[in-house]
């Protein structure tokens, strides 16, 4: 009897060894970084998902709107949220990891505006002599945090990139806050009404990092957290990270 329950436990273990966890995860159509159309979905999505994958993860990726995302991880309907910028009020209810990747956030004005743009170390300085524009933001993106900061500069809310974008073109925001490459994407994607609007004022206001944040309500946070940090320093120390990267650059600026 005990070597036919000694049988049964080993089979049990055989059975369930090397099975892989999930996490749920939400997330946003954030081309090029993340999304359901993108190029291998996008490269803060393949390199999320290529860190799980080496620590025996599988990833249940939900897509919806941002201000969603967020609110439904913080409460704990998620393990974590991606790409997420860093502020201090989302330590409150968020576990870092280490940072994912970088992106560049610029100003995007028309290309017929003759917006003079300095950028200065003390940015407040640049937000000051554009205080008489209508800057076009995104409802609950984190923004340079001396921007976010400021109330006295008009700042025009939309559901997401697209329309603020539409925005620019039908002159009711004079300047789109945005992501360079998100910019980028968005004019080659919608190029029938997009080619030839808009252009970048230089140079980068911010070159930030994003990260996956992980819900201090969900379940294990600070382990999957801990796990997920050494998955992503495998995949660096291996190679595949720069992989990722290079086959990143190839196809920036090429849509789906």
């Amino acid at each position: 009897m005990r070597i036919f329950t000694l049988l049964i436990l080993l089979l049990l273990i055989n059975n369930s060894y090397g099975k892989n966890l999930t996490i749920k995860l939400s997330t946003l159509d954030l081309y090029p970084y993340v999304g359901q159309s993108t190029r291998k979905n996008g490269i803060v999505q393949n390199i999320i998902e290529s860190a799980f994958d080496v620590i025996n993860y599988d990833m249940e990726t939900n897509f919806m709107p941002w201000d969603n995302a967020l609110n439904e991880t913080m409460i704990g309907n998620y393990d974590a949220v991606f790409p997420v910028s860093l502020t201090e009020e989302r330590k409150k209810y968020f576990y870092y990891s280490e940072p994912v990747y970088y992106h560049h956030l610029v100003f995007l004005i028309s290309i017929h505006s003759n917006i003079i743009y300095n950028k200065y170390d003390n940015l407040n300085k640049t937000y000051d002599e554009l205080k008489k524009y209508r800057f076009g933001v995104v409802r609950a993106y984190a923004n340079e945090k001396n921007f976010d900061q400021r109330t006295d500069l008009t700042k025009i809310i939309s559901n997401n990139d697209t329309s603020n974008l539409l925005k620019l073109k039908n002159k009711t925001v004079d300047i789109v806050y945005i992501d360079k490459y998100v910019a980028t994407f968005l004019i080659y994607k919608m190029n029938d009404q997009f080619k030839d609007q808009f252009k970048f004022l230089e140079p980068e206001l911010a070159n930030e990092a994003l990260y996956i944040a992980f819900s201090k309500k969900a379940k294990d946070a600070l382990n999957k957290r801990d796990s997920f940090n050494a998955g992503l320093k495998k995949i660096k120390e291996s190679g595949l990270y720069d992989k990722i990267l290079s086959n990143f650059q190839k196809t920036t600026s090429q849509p789906n």
